[in-house]
């Protein structure tokens, strides 16, 4: 009888050192997936903040290209309507004094 009975202690006792070893596991895996969790929404958080820097950089060096580019259109239209000025002013010139020989005729 003592025999079992330290057969069923011994097995109680295997028992209980078996369930504080799982929840030693359980509790480790937990912290684990934790620190996981955190580490994941950390890098997240970097990776969004990269994206919304690089993001920003594109649309600076497409509003500076854009802006070089209206002033260079800009430019081009000045210099056609200087040169468009002074071809009519020419014209004006010229027809004006055919004009003003017509009326002397």
């Amino acid at each position: 009888m003592e025999e079992r009975e330290a057969k069923v202690k011994g097995r109680q006792e295997a028992f209980q050192e078996s369930t504080e070893g799982y929840e030693k596991t359980v509790c480790e895996i937990e912290e684990r997936l934790k620190s996981a969790r955190i580490l994941s929404e950390q890098t997240k958080d970097n990776l969004k903040h990269e994206a919304l820097k690089k993001r920003e950089r594109m649309l600076e060096e497409i509003s500076t290209e854009y802006r070089s580019q209206v002033e260079k259109a800009q430019e081009k239209l000045e210099k056609q309507t200087t040169s468009l000025r002074r071809e009519l002013g020419a014209e004006a010139k010229l027809l004006a004094e055919r004009i003003e020989q017509k009326l002397l005729e």
